[in-house]
């Protein structure tokens, strides 16, 4: 942003617009490395399985909305604010990292059940507690699986 600021188009220097186009790059691949991919993890976790496809969905919907939106007022932006445009991007950027750092629950490490559980899905744990798991025990003997057969 600073680089655009300093070196606006018509420079007789090149050297300063090609660095600021190599930081926009820069920038570009850091923001699809990390943020980019939220809008395909946070709403897999966010919604119980019964919803997760429509939850996927619709943040994939609205990322494509958004970026047509932005595709087709960005020259317009650039041509009347100029480097100044950056900073749409920039304050967006604060705002989803300070939304995700403080507001989504850390699910490293985390079973699906676990993480249906801690966005309050009260089936996952529910159904954990119902499954009768007696008479289980001693069924691995030294690595091998026992043959159990059951009389009915």
């Amino acid at each position: 942003m600073a680089l655009s600021a300093e070196f606006p188009a018509g420079t007789k220097d090149p050297s300063g617009p090609r660095a600021a186009i190599a930081f926009i790059f820069i920038y570009s691949f850091g923001y699809a490395l990390f943020f980019n991919a939220m809008v395909w993890v946070v709403p897999v976790e966010l919604f119980p399985f019964f919803l997760r496809s429509k939850g996927l969905g619709l943040g994939v919907f609205c990322k494509a909305v958004v970026a047509i939106v932005l595709a087709q007022i960005t020259p317009i932006a650039i041509q009347h604010v100029g480097w100044k445009y950056y900073s749409l991007f920039i304050a967006s950027n604060f705002v989803a990292g300070f939304i995700y750092y403080f507001f989504l629950p850390e699910t490293k490490g985390k079973n699906l059940e676990e993480i249906a559980e801690l966005f309050g899905d009260a089936l996952a744990k529910e159904q954990l507690e119902d499954i009768d798991t007696s008479g289980k025990e001693g069924m691995m003997v030294q690595g091998e699986a026992k043959h159990v057969d059951s009389a009915v």
